[in-house]
């Protein structure tokens, strides 16, 4: 979850989807939270304990610290690193999801260092992405990029500059009938796609002759979204199997 100043104005919203997000999960389903700006953050971490993780997102609400936080500060791809570190070994399934503009004027790392990485592992980047209308940081956004790459799926908000200025931002995420808004539908869909990520098993034949990647694409039409295996495969065994 980013705490950089960009964002002041929009940190309840961005705990109601983490929340949205943690309901949407299986119970069981391992969840760390981490939150970052400029400063290293704490490693997530994990557990299956919902009250746990919902005390953590009430102390993001509720430190007064956060809103002090100055523009400009923010190492989203730092973040990032720290949290594909925590998974440990990597297993089909692991994603990391991000709320955050995708803003980035501090990291170390470079984003496609960090893409490669990501890749390599099978780690995919979601996203709460805000997207501000009319303002130009000077930096690259490549957090879209990212969560194309690694076969996430983002959610995008417009945002207008006078929330950028600090005019408090707040959407329900529930209609006045108690019905889902279409950000919490959409925040649904990629808790489904994370949840049956982990009950996936693919079988593919014998790529053709000196191929050495292949990319699997798994299509959702309507809702339009795919997920994308982009992992290089090891050789397949000509060995008799029952």
């Amino acid at each position: 979850m980013d705490a950089s100043g960009n964002l002041q104005s929009t940190h309840a919203f961005d705990s109601d989807v983490a929340d949205e997000l943690l309901d949407d999960l299986p119970q069981g389903t391992y969840v760390g939270v981490m939150v970052f700006a400029k400063r290293p953050p704490v490693t997530p971490i994990f557990t299956t304990d919902r009250d746990s993780v919902r005390k953590q997102l009430q102390s993001f609400r509720d430190d007064q610290d956060l809103a002090r936080t100055p523009k400009g500060s923010t190492a989203l791809f730092d973040a990032l690193h720290q949290g594909k570190s925590a998974f440990g070994t990597a297993q089909e399934g692991d994603s990391l999801y991000v709320i955050s503009d995708g803003v980035d004027h501090a990291s170390q790392i470079k984003w496609g260092e960090l893409d490669d990485e990501l890749i390599r592992l099978g780690i995919r980047v979601f996203g709460m992405r805000i997207k501000w209308l009319g303002v130009d940081f000077g930096v690259g956004d490549n957090l879209p990029d990212m969560i194309t790459f690694t076969g996430g799926s983002p959610v995008v908000l417009f945002l207008s500059r006078v929330h950028l200025d600090g005019l408090p931002f707040t959407e329900n995420l529930r209609d006045d009938a108690g019905k889902k808004t279409r950000s919490a539908t959409e925040i649904d869909w990629q808790a489904r796609f994370i949840a049956d990520l982990n009950k996936m098993q693919i079988e593919l034949p014998e790529p053709p002759r000196g191929k050495r990647e292949v990319e699997l694409r798994l299509v959702q039409k309507s809702p339009e979204l795919f997920l994308v295996f982009q992992h290089t495969l090891p050789p397949c065994s000509t060995a008799a199997t029952k």
